[in-house]
């Protein structure tokens, strides 16, 4: 199980089928369950499934000294369909200045707090999965497509420091 019960929906069933299409996702780019949580793990963990493009996985690990690894997956698939091959992990060394103004951002944006499911849906579009760790707590942010925000502008920043081609956003 990849998501605490009850955090994509309110709805059993409706829960069963998005954790199983996030799942198979997080799977076929050799991502592990996060939940339930590690007492020494920080980590943040966004999974961006693009209905018609290839989906991705930034994963930033939080060292004790205040730095940092991103990890950028990637696979062949489409977000909105099959998950696809994995293509060749990136791998990036952030400097504790860069850390710390992401965990700025995070808690601008009151990640710990902020709900976990929003009203906002739509047929295609991207989901926008964003995971956190820390200190054995468990928290995540379902969106479908945001336009702007806190949330948004955080996303991007972390997909931007991986130096990845992200074209088309949505």
């Amino acid at each position: 199980i990849y998501f605490p019960p009850g955090s994509l929906s309110d709805r059993a069933d409706v829960q069963n089928f998005i954790e199983n299409w996030y799942s198979k996702h997080l799977r076929s780019m050799g991502e592990v369950p996060v939940y339930p949580a590690v007492a020494d793990l920080h980590l943040y963990r966004l999974t961006w499934l693009r209905t018609f493009h290839h989906p991705m996985v930034f994963r930033l690990e939080i060292r004790s000294n205040g730095t940092a690894m991103l990890y950028t997956k990637m696979t062949n698939g489409k977000g909105g369909y099959a998950p696809g091959k994995l293509i060749p992990t990136e791998e990036k060394h952030l400097t504790k200045l860069q850390v710390d103004k992401l965990l700025k951002g995070l808690n601008s944006m009151r990640f710990w707090t902020a709900p976990s499911l929003d009203e906002n849906h739509g047929l295609d579009g991207a989901r926008w999965i964003l995971e956190g760790v820390n200190n054995g707590l468990y928290h995540v942010i379902d969106r479908w497509s945001p336009q702007q925000g806190e949330f948004l502008d955080w996303s991007l920043q972390l997909m931007q420091l991986s130096g990845q081609s992200l074209e088309p956003i949505y």
